[in-house]
């Protein structure tokens, strides 16, 4: 089953990420239009993975855990800001950890399940 999820930061809480807390990437690319981040997680019995996208990325902070191998994520929370007004920032983005935090204009979620 694949699910997509993007703009809906309600529906990203039906996800479940803490269900897939392996971290197979973590990618970031800086180009003109600006930064985006992308990763992959998956389960632990690699059975469903979670591909996420966030563009329009400014004030990433990144602390990679000690034993990177696998990384582990704690909890991916997803808070609409848009209501703050800030410039082209929609979402606060924070790994409940501390491993990444960032904020961004928009991201896309898709989450593969085998049956």
């Amino acid at each position: 089953m694949i699910q997509a999820i993007a703009n809906d930061s309600v529906r990203w809480t039906d996800l479940r990420s803490v269900d897939m807390p392996v971290l197979r990437s973590f990618v970031v690319r800086n180009a003109d239009s600006g930064q985006t981040v992308s990763m992959t997680t998956e389960s632990v019995d690699g059975r469903s993975r979670l591909e996420m996208t966030y563009v329009g990325v400014v004030e990433l902070q990144v602390s990679w855990p000690e034993f990177p191998v696998p990384a582990q994520l704690d909890v991916v929370d997803i808070a609409e800001v848009a209501a703050h007004q800030l410039e082209n920032i929609n979402y606060r983005v924070a790994e409940g950890s501390g491993f990444f935090a960032f904020w961004c204009s928009d991201f896309i979620a898709v989450a593969i399940r085998d049956n």
